[in-house]
This record gives structure tokens, C-alpha cells and sequence, in this order.
């Protein structure tokens, strides 16, 4: 590749440098000697840049192939779309005006989305005379932060202005003196906010009126979830451990006449040989059924994630197990479990990624 830059009005004081392109392309910056880019350009190996600047004092280059870049679903961008990438000193008007998506070494291609040169690229920094110079004496964060990678298209991803309140009022519901610690809080559908601890329960009603009470559970809280969204209460599981041996109880606790009504229901009846040790309760938008994430036994003792549909059947709890089978399986780790507003049920953790179970379409689709 022959880059040639015009370093003053005269032709005479034209630069001929010689770089070794990546897949055929090479990005040029000039700037003056406080790091202010004159001029960009994106050249391909049968390219000539040739500009006059009287104030240049570094010319940056970088090499460029289409590694450096993912594509939306993540894998290594086209030669096609490489020649989409617009190069300038300031981002499109048209476009996000904004980085939509900036990664450590690569950039995500995302339509009208604008991007500084990322800080892992390796830089070359010459002088006028063509000499490689050490970044030390160079301003080259400006350089840097003034050469945009854009592309076209309008902005996918557009910037919305939430307004902030502009005060804020903390106001303590509870206890009133002798606090125990709460190790769970969840909210219903309904608004009822509930919170759990081994020896403190607590519901904060929608208007605002709490109901609190000292119990004593027969055992560590493992988990609390909501119940469905038109039975206004929650589900605890509690370990009543025997030495090694884990035995879980359910209980519900609901509002009653003004008063908190703590129920034992029975243990899941579940489909299948092996116990599920429960982790997580997740209700489901207008939907009698929540998905109760755990864990079953596996190979030499180890547990692995396991799911069931479960239904309250009076003070019975009605499930019906189903496998995640996924890649390694064996090594996952169940991080957070949440649902999202049309009812899928998204399982996050170590070495998996995020799961999205579909009830409705019977399918669990890794993401």
C-alpha cells in the first residue's frame, strides 16, 4: 500500500510510506502536534490518500480487517459489510450520535451506531519524516477519541431521556425496634410487597399498610416467590436439614381479614424419581402456574438445574417436571431467574449463558 500525505502547500513535501495492510485495508489519521485529527480516511491497498495540511505532526495508522468487528448476532463480520464502514473526524448526524455498543477489542455493527477507535487497536505513530515514533511523546488519546467508525443507517437503538425525580423520600416500614435481618424480597402482581426472614415476616400493602410478625421457621429459608397473579400472597420453601439431609417444606402466607396467615402445603408431587431441591419460585402474568427452578441429583453425587410447572391445589402443591437439557449442564449454576412481561421465564448462570423457557410453546431455547 503506498500512503502518500501532503505535509505543506508545496507537492514537493509529499511522504511516501509503506504499510503491510490487514485484508487490504489500512485507517489513517493525520493530526497537528496537539492531537487535533486534520483529516481520516479508510484505505484499501490500491488506494492513495493524498491530502495537504500545513499544520500536520503525526500521521496514525491502523490496520483493519473485519475481525476487529462483530456482527449483531456476535460472530465475525462479512467483507461486505466491511465496506459499509464510514470513517470521519465526527459522527453522522443521521445516525445515534453515540456508541451503541462498545466492546473491549472488537465493535458491534449496529446501524447509525458511531464508535471511537477502541483502545486495544495497536496504533503506529509516525513524524513527518516518516520515522515510527514512541506513543510516550505523542497526544495520542485525542487522536484516538477523534476518529469515528460509523455505520449507516438510522439509529436502531435511539437514547431515551427519562426524567429523574427531583426528590427522593425514604420512609422505614419495619420493625419498629429489635430488627431481625430479612434474607428475601419479593412483590405480587397485585402490588403486595412481601419480605422474609427466619424469624420476621413482613407485608406491605398497596395503599401503603404494613403487617408484620415475629415466627419462628422450622428451618433455613431457602427461597419465596410470588403466587399467581390473581391469588395475592407467597410461597416459601423452608429446610428443615437433619444433619446432611435436606428436607424442604412449603408454606403460603397471605393478607386474611387484616391479619397474616402463615399455611403449610404439601411437598410437590413431581413426575419423575429424583427430588427437586427448590432455588427459585417465578410466577407468570395472568396464569395460575409458576416454574419452580432447582436442582436434582446427577452423576456421583453432584446436582444439576431442573424446572417444573407447578399449580397450588388447595394446600397442595401440583408439578410437573421437565429437563433442561443444554450443553454442560453438569456444570451450570443457577445465577438469577426472572420473567419477563409475555410470561417466559429467563435462567441465568455459570457456564450456560441465559435460558428463555416457553411454556406456552413447550420449548427452552438457549440464548
Amino acid at each position: 500500500m503506498l500512503l502518500t500525505v501532503l505535509c505543506a502547500c508545496s507537492s514537493s513535501d509529499r511522504l511516501h510510506l509503506w504499510d503491510e495492510p490487514a485484508d487490504g485495508r489500512i485507517l489513517v489519521a493525520v493530526a497537528d502536534a496537539g492531537g487535533r485529527v486534520l483529516d481520516t480516511a479508510l484505505l484499501a491497498d490500491d488506494e492513495v490518500f493524498e491530502e495537504s495540511f500545513e499544520d500536520a505532526a503525526w500521521i496514525v495508522t491502523w490496520p483493519v480487517d473485519r475481525e476487529r468487528f462483530l456482527a449483531p448476532d456476535l460472530l465475525p463480520l462479512d467483507d461486505e459489510r466491511l465496506d459499509d464502514l464510514v470513517v470521519g473526524r465526527v459522527a453522522p448526524s443521521e445516525g445515534c450520535g453515540r456508541c451503541v455498543a462498545p466492546f473491549e477489542g472488537s465493535l458491534l455493527v449496529y446501524p447509525g451506531s458511531s464508535c471511537a477507535v477502541p483502545e486495544a487497536w495497536t496504533p503506529v505513530v509516525r513524524d513527518l519524516d516518516g520515522r515510527t515514533v514512541a506513543l510516550d511523546g505523542v497526544p495520542f488519546t485525542p487522536i484516538r477519541e477523534g476518529v469515528f467508525l460509523s455505520w449507516p443507517g438510522a439509529c436502531g437503538c435511539e437514547d431515551v431521556d427519562t426524567p429523574l425525580p427531583t426528590t427522593a423520600r425514604a420512609v422505614p416500614i419495619a420493625p419498629a425496634s429489635s430488627p431481625w435481618p430479612m434474607r428475601q424480597v419479593e412483590e405480587h402482581a397485585s402490588g403486595l410487597i412481601g419480605a422474609f426472614g427466619e424469624r420476621t415476616v413482613l407485608l406491605v400493602e398497596p395503599n401503603g399498610n404494613v403487617i408484620s410478625e415475629r415466627w419462628e421457621l422450622p428451618g433455613l429459608l431457602v427461597t419465596a416467590g410470588a403466587l399467581p397473579s390473581s391469588d395475592p400472597g407467597f410461597l416459601l420453601a423452608v429446610d428443615e436439614r437433619r444433619g446432611s439431609v435436606s428436607s424442604v417444606r412449603y408454606f403460603t402466607v397471605r393478607i386474611e381479614t387484616g391479619a397474616l396467615v402463615r399455611r403449610e402445603v404439601s411437598a410437590p408431587r413431581l413426575s419423575g424419581a429424583d427430588p427437586l431441591e427448590p432455588k427459585a419460585f417465578v410466577g407468570r402474568p395472568n396464569d395460575d402456574r409458576f416454574v419452580l427452578i432447582g436442582t436434582r441429583p446427577f452423576n456421583f453425587g453432584d446436582d444439576i438445574p431442573a424446572a417444573a410447572v407447578c399449580r397450588l391445589e388447595g394446600d397442595a402443591l401440583a408439578c410437573d417436571r421437565f429437563e433442561l437439557s443444554c450443553p454442560n449442564i453438569e456444570r451450570w449454576r443457577i445465577l438469577s431467574v426472572d420473567t419477563l412481561e409475555d410470561g417466559r421465564v429467563v435462567v441465568a448462570g455459570t457456564d450456560l449463558g441465559v435460558v428463555v423457557i416457553d411454556l406456552d410453546a413447550a420449548e427452552i431455547e438457549p440464548i
